[in-house]
């Protein structure tokens, strides 16, 4: 979307975006919300998979190698109950993010939209979202 001043919000960036964290969420994310559906609900689920999962997503979810492990059954429900609050708290906050600086960008606010996004960058912990903030903030000042 772009507002009427030609600044781009995007809440994902292109497909030919290049981000440097060379990272970037898929179905491994969905997969992680059916397991934490069926942990919720009792149902079985594959250890193995969650160990594996957890391999190829800790980074992109900010999450120490440590937290990967998953050894027992505690430490893997532990990491997707985990996973899933990065992914839905830091969506929330982008989303609600994109639409701040938007409207501040259209009353003129430019540096208020500025504060906004670094004050976002403070706080999240998720590099995909990072990286999306970021291109942001660097969209505001060309």
């Amino acid at each position: 979307m772009h507002n009427s001043k030609g600044v781009g919000f995007r809440n994902v960036p292109s497909q030919e975006a290049t981000l440097s964290y060379q990272w970037k969420p898929g179905p491994d994310w969905e997969r992680l919300r059916e397991i934490e559906q069926k942990i919720a609900a009792g149902e079985s689920w594959s250890a193995t998979e969650v160990i594996e999962l957890a391999r190829r997503t800790h980074k992109g979810l900010g999450l120490d190698a440590e937290v990967a492990q998953c050894a027992d059954r505690d430490s893997q429900v532990a990491f997707v109950v985990e996973a899933r609050k990065r992914i839905r708290e830091g969506s929330r906050r982008l989303g609600e993010l994109l639409i701040a600086v938007e409207a501040m960008v259209e009353d003129d606010e430019q540096d208020a939209a500025e504060a906004r996004i670094r004050e976002f960058l403070k706080v999240e912990v998720v590099p995909f979202y990072l990286e999306i903030a970021e291109n942001e903030l660097a969209e505001l000042r060309d």
